[in-house]
């Protein structure tokens, strides 16, 4: 009789594995992508289980079996490696499929130190408010795998020493847009708000002191 596989969640959690969980993770990641299958992504993955794996460690070879899969023959495979990364990335940041308010997640990077307390100076709770239902949080997965993983390595805000990150790029972008407005007195949700259009729509790139420094 085969031994039963446990896996560790990212709560801390541990529950039996399932396949078809990946299985169905790797459906969403390939569904309406042309010339990509989710069976190929699996069978180049060569996922090795063992008891106590983490989710995480699952996440990370079927990201690196989709992105090996990019070819001038698939170039489709960039945007399932995209979608995996990204899917990865929310689990990550948000803790699950939906993402927290914008200022919750703010008031909890505060407390982590990693973002700056005087940002709760500069709007009220209400502009949050108002900004966090201007979010387009579908707009991460216009990104390419290779646009999304520079964005990962190098510019959300993270713990470099463990590996962890604290934002996801929609939440960079408005919190960039935000900060280059805070000064502002009449109208600057609006600026705010057209800024954020123009960079999570990658009409304007930003230079990388403005992204890291943010």
């Amino acid at each position: 009789m085969n031994k039963e596989i446990f896996i560790k969640k990212r709560n801390g959690k541990v529950e039996k594995f399932s396949a078809d969980k990946i299985n169905k993770v790797l459906q969403w990641a390939t569904e309406d992508v042309k010339g990509v299958s989710f069976e190929e992504v699996a069978m180049n993955a060569h996922l090795s289980f063992f008891d106590g794996m983490t989710t995480k460690d699952i996440h990370a070879m079927l990201i690196e079996a989709a992105a090996n899969l990019i070819s001038e023959e698939k170039s489709n495979y960039q945007y399932v490696a995209s979608r995996l990364l990204n899917y990865s990335l929310r689990k990550e940041v948000w803790g699950g499929k939906n993402p927290p308010k914008l200022y919750d997640l703010v008031k909890a990077n505060i407390e982590h130190l990693v973002y700056d307390d005087q940002i709760l100076d500069w709007y009220s709770k209400q502009e949050f408010d108002k900004l966090d239902e201007y979010l387009k949080h579908d707009r991460d997965f216009n990104f390419t795998y290779a646009g999304i993983k520079q964005l990962c390595d190098k510019y959300l805000v993270q713990n470099r020493s463990v590996k962890k990150l604290y934002e996801t790029p929609q939440f960079a972008y408005m919190l960039i847009a935000m900060t280059f407005f805070k000064d502002y007195k009449e109208g600057r949700l609006d600026l705010v708000k057209k800024a954020y259009n123009y960079f999570s729509k990658h009409k304007i790139n930003l230079p990388t002191p403005i992204v890291t420094g943010k």
